[in-house]
């Protein structure tokens, strides 16, 4: 990214509008030709400039007519420091801009938030914000339910125009669909420990002392063949149609010959900071008791190379701990946009360099530990913290 300074104003289209309104006879009819064609075109706006070659220069907009210095653009476009995200008014209009160099093929989620701004480098992390507004003239938009107590969150979506479609989270009607099934395992010693530190998330949980265990099966399950599986943390997030429909990308996978029919295994989760952040207790659980549960009911390929652990963020710190220690359960680890620099304690108060001795022991693990017969995928976001 290239971060591009409030004033002077750069995008061509906003100039345009500047000059246009200088005139005050015009100015409230262009005004209103504006908002029209951004209706029309949608937001943000998108524009290229020939000293930016590899780059789109990004403009957000908001329609605010208080004068007001607490509106931004959060995203993680931004990093962590939240005043690269303010937004700023043309004077004498209801316009808010803020413009960034996007480099061309992205896709990024982004929301506006009325707040006061924050300038130190570190946000109250761990804490999803409540206060967020979609983007009102973006259709585009990605619905994350969040599991209690934490606020589900509308973001808007920025893609720039040469951004590849995402085929494989459409769902095609021309393929069939595969079916989703549940069963329900205890786990009594990590439920104590997560008890002892966060009651509201499992409060009011009719089924509180048991995990949910939700299992994706390919059309034309056939139980007299063997089948290779991946396993999911974060279901709320995996299942999810508006978050990553990944039913619905297996369904294509298998459609299209580019993967074998494959079982889906997805856990819900009760306190993801205390289970995914290299918890023995839980590990042992899903490996021993919950894959062996999935085992006895559906007929598994032996062996671990046909079986992938995957997640993302904590569940991919989590997968790359299973593959560590439980190689001969999982020979795969996919590993998305992980916090692999976490330390032994979940702590989001403050960056990871505070406490080098408190931090990266997973990493440590793997570089002291002997070698374990695993593949490992990892990718990033682009634009990843």
């Amino acid at each position: 990214m290239k971060f591009v300074k409030d004033i002077p104003i750069i995008s061509p289209r906003l100039l345009e509008l500047i000059e246009a309104i200088k005139d005050p006879q015009n100015a409230i009819n262009e005004l209103k030709k504006f908002w029209e064609r951004l209706e029309s075109e949608t937001t943000p706006m998108y524009e290229e400039l020939e000293d930016e070659p590899d780059y789109y220069l990004v403009t957000f907009i908001y329609r605010e007519k208080r004068l007001t210095n607490e509106l931004m653009v959060s995203s993680q476009i931004f990093g962590y420091l939240s005043s690269r995200g303010k937004m700023t008014q043309i004077e004498g209009t209801d316009i808010y801009y803020k413009s960034i160099f996007i480099l061309r093929k992205t896709r990024v989620s982004y929301y506006f938030q009325m707040q006061p701004v924050k300038y130190e480098l570190y946000y109250e992390m761990g804490q999803m914000p409540s206060d967020t507004i979609q983007d009102p003239l973006n259709p585009k938009n990605i619905y994350f339910k969040a599991p209690e107590p934490y606020p589900s969150i509308r973001y808007s979506i920025l893609e720039t125009p040469d951004s590849t479609p995402q085929l494989l989270m459409i769902k095609n009607d021309d393929v069939a669909s595969g079916s989703l099934h549940e069963f329900y395992l205890e786990c009594p010693e990590i439920l104590e420990e997560i008890k002892q530190g966060m009651p509201p998330q499992i409060e009011n949980d009719e089924k509180a002392d048991k995990y949910k265990i939700e299992i994706y099966l390919p059309a034309d399950y056939n139980k007299e063949l063997k089948y290779s599986s991946i396993t999911l943390f974060d279901a709320f997030a995996y299942t999810h149609e508006h978050v990553i429909n990944t039913p619905v990308i297996l369904d294509n996978l298998i459609h299209q010959h580019k993967i074998p029919p494959t079982i889906g295994v997805f856990i819900n989760q009760k306190n993801r900071n205390v289970e995914l952040n290299g918890n023995k207790v839980f590990g042992e659980f899903l490996a021993r008791k919950v894959f062996a549960e999935v085992r006895k009911r559906y007929n598994l390929m032996d062996g671990p190379k046909s079986h992938i652990i995957a997640g993302s963020s904590f569940g991919g710190v989590m997968s790359m701990f299973m593959g560590l220690n439980y190689p001969d359960v999982f020979g795969n680890v996919l590993c998305q946009a992980a916090n692999i620099w976490v330390g032994s304690k979940s702590d989001f108060t403050r960056a990871p360099n505070e406490d080098k001795d408190d931090f990266l022991c997973l990493i440590e693990e793997y570089v002291s530990r002997d070698p374990v017969n695993i593949n490992i995928h990892m990718d990033m976001g682009r634009y990843e913290g």
